[in-house]
Formats: C-alpha cells, sequence, structure tokens
C-alpha cells in the first residue's frame, strides 16, 4: 500500500460544558490520501498539533521510523554476502580491543566508492548497525512461542 499522501489541516472545536468553562476552537492535522481522500490517520481521532508531526508518525508507522535509502542498504547489505563476511571479520578482529567502538564511518565509504547505489555511507552503516540485513532471516527463524497456561499451586 504505498499511496501518495498528504497533511491536511482541519478546524476542531469544542464546546462550552458549563458556566465555568469556555468555547474554543484549534488547528489539527490528519494524514489524507491524494487519490482517493480517505483518511489514514488522525492520531485516534485527536489529530496531531502540528503537520511536522503528522509527517514524522506517518513516517514512522510506513518506515519503522528510518528512510527508505536506510532499507535499500539492508536489502544491498543481504545481496553482497562478501561485504558482509568482511563487516563481520572487522567486527571479530577487533573484539576484545577495548578502544573499538564498532565499524567506521569511512570503512562504508570505501565499501560504496565503486559502486552506484542509491544510498549513502551514512545509510549503510545504519542498516549495519541495526540489523536491517536479518530481518527476513528473524522472521523465519523465530517460530512465535505459544502461551502455556501455568496451573495453580495447592
Amino acid at each position: 500500500m504505498d499511496s501518495k499522501y498528504s497533511v491536511q489541516a482541519y478546524s476542531n472545536q469544542h464546546d462550552s460544558e458549563d458556566s465555568y468553562d469556555f468555547a474554543y476552537s484549534e488547528t489539527r492535522y490528519r494524514i489524507v490520501d491524494t487519490e482517493t481522500g480517505e483518511i489514514l490517520d488522525d492520531a485516534q481521532g485527536y489529530g496531531y498539533k502540528t503537520a511536522q508531526k503528522a509527517h514524522t508518525a506517518w513516517n514512522f508507522k510506513k518506515n519503522g521510523g528510518y528512510p527508505h535509502s536506510v532499507f535499500d542498504a539492508g536489502k544491498w547489505l543481504e545481496q553482497n554476502k562478501d561485504v558482509l563476511h568482511e563487516l563481520s571479520d572487522i567486527c571479530e578482529i577487533n573484539f576484545k580491543n577495548p578502544e573499538f567502538k564498532g565499524v567506521s564511518l569511512t570503512v562504508f565509504e570505501e565499501i560504496i566508492a565503486g559502486q552506484e547505489v542509491a544510498f549513502t555511507a551514512k545509510d549503510l552503516k545504519k542498516a549495519w548497525d541495526k540489523g536491517l540485513y536479518l530481518r527476513k532471516e528473524r522472521e523465519k527463524s523465530s517460530p512465535r512461542r505459544k502461551k502455556r497456561k501455568r496451573s495453580r499451586r495447592k
């Protein structure tokens, strides 16, 4: 469901409930499908306070908080197993080194230096650090555990 979306502003009216309350209106934002006009997200009916927060929430819901280029880098890592082995070797060699803080950005820049890819070295590093290249393997290998009913002890 890759649809085009836009952020739509709407006015939310609040009536006074008693003599001590006052009526007011506020502008809220929601995500709307541009083709069909269907409301895709409206923060469970409350609406978002700013358009930026609506964009951020929609990006997080659809992409897990990462831009598409990071997922592209994860897919590229899945396809290029030799690069995965090279990065794993770097980590394995430096595992006991206390100054080793992970694979540096320059290593990722060297990896994609001569190749035409649709992501940056920073995206590749994020995909490596977050393990986005393992997603399919994790889903296949980890079956959901069934919850067992615990018997009461007497």
